[in-house]
């Protein structure tokens, strides 16, 4: 579908006929309309919506006073009733793969009667009276575009913004059921379920007296403002739930943010003290027995030295000892090696010989010569030596353990200055700690109120239980009395197996396709996201819809914890994704599309979303959104720019420029 003009005639502020032109070119898909707030741009979505939708069509200002009503409201003051307004829509769809183009005329007055509605449709040129009437038409366009459908390619970015003011998600689940239960024709199934309910309970139907009836109407009625507290109590217990888990992430970031500063620390700082009194005391001690320990080893010093030197001395009286028994033996040996070298007659170098040996006595002797004489027997070295093996490295431990205890008592003292220290001081720490109280009482505030909704969800949930038994033995009991035919009974039974089949096609169909929704919303999230690692997978529960979100790193990211642009970036994701699972091709009619948007969302949504989002779309912006860089980013991508000027008194027109041109 490509809408190719709008004309508009008496209708809201538009005095006289008015016929803008919206065709664009592949290259250039968008339409770039600029009014300030009354100029007319809200009107103009409400006619598109209006002259194809009629009574069906969702538009804000029916209200409750309904839709003549509206009609009568929207002729233009200025004009005569009578003669009434006029709407005209011409647009081009696409049919077996020929273009063809129609124009649709809904046009209405209000006479002696009151609102009289007409509406004329026109195929190629001529009017086709097989469309030409309210009841065909709206069979004709629910098969084109659906009005549940149709809400994802006509809306209100405001509509979006009131959306993500919610820190609940009930509103995205709302969009994702709807459009989900169109685009899998679970609606359908939904009716299905509904009809076969209806049917069952006229199987089941009996003769009732006065009595009965009454009983049973009260019962219904109980059972029925029941289940309406259940679906209050369940709808306050997820937002409950949702402020809870909110309330508790900001505790967690709170707590965070208090131990980085060193809170955590503040909060042990008593604790801290005692440890460093205590290490305090330990390296007292330690010191004290260390410098015991070294005193005693000191004095043993000069002992070790006397000790050792009179080892020396014994040593050497010993060494004296055995030399002086060695000459004798020596002496009395060589006399007999230079006889018998005589005798041998080998005695011609006797005189070298004997001159060596006299040497090699001469130094033996001098051994003697340096002996101190003690007098100490020799056993005595073995008993120093005793002493230097055993008593003195006993000695020499236990001041080493004394060292490494004291070392031990020094770190201890040192991690305890230390994280004593560290402990940042109450001013510093007094915001954040206020922040983490404020946290700890809000989330504590929240727990409490989702324990409370809890349990009453349960006693509604039992309520309803109680109720529908009651109301279940009611009619068992009336059934019996009046002997309803087997027939009866066969027929409800088969229907509630029927009733099953459709619940778990339903769940199944739903389990089956809604990954294909997961994966366009991740897309159109990576697109749309400022920060593009923050979202990067999306869960759709069946049958409830929840919507959970997770980031790069696995965790999940929830609901109320987004900013609100995020979250408007979320629910227009949402549309998108919904928009692109239908596989139509419809223009993207959007008025108020920046919605009070940070300028990098803002960004996003110019470059991204509305270029790629249709083959046309059409934006009704206002001078505090396209405008200056927006209008820069935007601008490569209009095919034509409007600009609509109230003139103050009872008309809006339509300018071929826009602001500041």
């Amino acid at each position: 579908m490509n809408i190719q003009s709008l004309t508009l005639e008496n209708f809201g502020p538009y005095y006289g006929q008015h016929k803008i032109d919206f065709r664009t070119s592949r290259e250039k898909p968008v339409i770039l309309v600029g009014a300030l707030n009354g100029g007319g741009k809200t009107t103009m979505l409400e006619a598109i919506k209006l002259v194809l939708f009629g009574k069906n069509a969702s538009i804000a200002r029916v209200g409750s006073k309904g839709y003549k009503a509206y009609l009568k409201s929207a002729i233009n003051r200025k004009a005569d009733e009578s003669e009434g307004a006029r709407l005209a829509l011409e647009f081009t769809r696409v049919v077996e793969g020929k273009v063809e183009t129609m124009r649709v005329v809904r046009s209405w007055n209000v006479g002696e009667k009151g609102v009289d509605e007409r509406i004329k449709v026109e195929r190629e040129g001529v009017v086709d009276p097989a469309l030409s009437t309210e009841r065909d038409w709206d069979l004709f366009v629910h098969g084109c575009l659906p009005q549940s459908l149709a809400d994802l390619f006509f809306f209100d970015g405001d509509n979006i913004k009131k959306f993500a003011e919610e820190e609940s998600s009930h509103s995205a689940k709302k969009i994702l059921k709807e459009g989900v239960g169109f685009l899998f024709g679970t609606e359908s199934v939904d009716r299905m379920i509904g009809d076969l309910d209806s049917f069952i309970n006229k199987c089941l139907e009996v003769d009732e007296s006065a009595e009965d009836v009454a009983a049973r109407a009260d019962l219904e009625v109980r059972h029925k403002v029941a289940l309406e507290v259940l679906a209050e109590k369940q709808a306050v217990y997820e937002i409950k739930k949702d402020t809870s888990e909110a309330r508790s992430k900001d505790y967690d970031a709170t707590f965070k943010d208090f131990k980085l500063r060193g809170g955590e620390i503040f909060d042990n700082f008593s604790k801290y003290q005692d440890e460093l009194k205590a290490a305090q005391d330990s390296l007292a001690y330690s010191t004290e027995s260390l410098v015991a320990h070294c005193a005693g080893f000191t004095n043993l010093i000069p002992l070790l030295e006397q000790l050792s030197e009179l080892r020396a001395g014994v040593d050497l009286d010993n060494k004296s000892q055995q030399a002086a028994t060695a000459v004798s033996v020596i002496r009395e040996r060589d006399e007999k090696l230079l006889d018998l070298l005589e005798r041998l007659g080998i005695g011609g170098r006797s005189k070298e010989v004997a001159a060596w040996m006299e040497k090699d006595i001469k130094a033996r002797a001098a051994v003697q010569s340096k002996a101190p004489g003690l007098g100490c027997p020799a056993s005595l070295v073995a008993e120093i030596d005793g002493l230097f093996l055993t008593v003195f490295p006993s000695i020499r431990g236990d001041v080493k353990r004394a060292l490494e205890s004291h070392q031990q008592c020094v770190a201890r003292h040192d991690g305890a200055s230390r994280a004593v220290a560290q402990v940042p001081s109450e001013e510093y720490i007094r915001d954040v700690k206020l922040e983490l109280d404020m946290a700890s009482k809000a989330k504590t505030t929240a727990d409490a109120a989702l324990a409370a909704a809890e349990a009453e969800l349960s006693v509604a949930k039992g309520v309803c239980v109680d109720l529908a038994g009651e109301l279940s033995s009611l009619r068992n009991k009336l059934f019996e009395r009046n002997q309803r035919t087997s027939d009866d009974q066969l027929m409800a039974e088969k229907a509630s197996q029927a009733k099953s089949l459709l619940v778990k096609y339903k769940t199944q169909l739903l389990a089956s396709r809604i990954g294909h929704i997961e994966m366009l919303i991740a897309e159109c999230l990576g697109k749309l996201m400022r920060k593009k690692e923050q979202i990067v997978k999306v869960k759709i529960s069946v049958p409830d819809f929840e919507i959970c979100l997770f980031d790069a790193s696995g965790g999940e990211v929830a609901y109320g914890l987004l900013s609100e642009g995020e979250r408007q970036m979320l629910i227009t994701s949402i549309v998108w994704g919904l928009a692109r699972s239908s596989g139509k091709v419809f223009p993207l009619v959007v008025d108020t599309p920046l919605a009070r948007l940070d300028s990098e969302h803002r960004g996003n949504l110019s470059r991204e979303f509305y270029p790629a989002a249709s083959h046309q779309s059409i934006i009704f912006s206002t001078d505090e959104e396209y405008i200056g860089p927006r209008l820069a980013e935007i601008s490569p991508f209009v095919s034509s720019y409007y600009l609509l000027v109230n003139d103050g008194k009872s008309s809006s027109m339509i300018l071929p420029k826009y602001f500041n041109q």
